[in-house]
């Protein structure tokens, strides 16, 4: 099922977008709200901003190290946000009680929260041990431009991009924390390859968001990009903590959309008939 959040009526021809790249720790929720207060000071012109996946939380690799659980609704949250602008925030979602979710909250403009979907579930992530996985494919609507956002591992899943493109996608937003030291890592070769994938073949922009810094003494690679609909890198970060951004031209995807129209190649019925196959199959992996 996909739910939908809206804010304004009229189509943008440009997306103002950023991507922070930050460097969380576990559990200290006012420090890393200052982390990304300060970064956001760098970009007061931008109507959307990622940060990385657990920005606010930070990350756990086990149950015992999950950080209290933070109500989509804190305060803390939505005063980030200045007037016409949407923040995406990374969060341990409470989840009245039960194990939380891992999720992905816009706040501002634009309201939405998407839980993560696909729990990594070895080592050393053991997600399905800490979390709850979510349930919907969220799409906002901000100034005229669909938005879906897609956490980490959901990325690796290449229905989900794909279902979200489908839906009406223009703009992907990856939010991640993805574990190696340099963009020669294996890890971060297939990042890489994903997200120029994605953006290509299905005609969209991609906004991904990767975490820098240490956790439990294990290293994450950083650069953070954001792609276009013909697979360019527009911006890109480095290793350490910083800010990129860039204009979306959000007319000259919805032409190249209308001359190269992939997405109507849909053959729905095809895949709706081998989706019932899978379904009903002991084949599975």
């Amino acid at each position: 099922m996909t739910q939908q959040a809206s804010v304004g009526n009229g189509a943008a021809a440009l997306l103002r977008v950023a991507a922070l790249q930050t460097t969380p720790t576990r559990g200290n929720v006012s420090q890393n709200l200052e982390q990304i207060a300060s970064l956001t000071a760098e970009v007061p012109g931008a109507e959307l901003i990622i940060t990385p996946e657990m920005s606010v939380s930070g990350f756990s690799f086990r149950p015992d190290q999950v950080p209290r659980p933070i109500d989509v609704s804190d305060k803390r949250l939505s005063r980030l946000a200045k007037p016409g602008q949407t923040i995406g925030l990374g969060i341990v979602e409470a989840n009245n009680g039960l194990k939380p979710y891992n999720s992905f909250v816009q706040v501002g403009a634009a309201r939405c929260v998407q839980r993560k979907l696909h729990l990594v579930s070895y080592e050393p992530w053991n997600e399905q041990e800490c979390y709850t996985e979510g349930a919907d494919l969220v799409q906002a609507n901000l100034h005229g431009v669909q938005v879906a956002t897609l956490i980490c591992n959901d990325a690796w899943h290449p229905v989900m991009p794909w279902l979200a493109a489908h839906a009406g996608a223009e703009v992907l937003i990856i939010p991640a924390a993805s574990l190696g030291r340099r963009t020669e890592d294996e890890a971060a070769q297939t990042w890489l390859a994903i997200l120029a994938h994605a953006a290509r073949t299905l005609q969209c922009y991609v906004v991904f968001a990767n975490r820098a810094g240490f956790e439990d003494g294990k290293p994450f690679w950083g650069g953070s990009r954001i792609i276009g609909p013909r697979g360019e890198v527009i911006a890109q970060a480095d290793h350490k903590l910083g800010v990129i951004s860039a204009d979306l031209d959000i007319a000259s995807l919805r032409k190249l959309r209308k001359d190269v129209p992939l997405l109507r190649e849909l053959r729905l019925d095809l895949v709706s008939k081998h989706v019932r196959r899978l379904h009903g199959s002991e084949s599975l992996v």
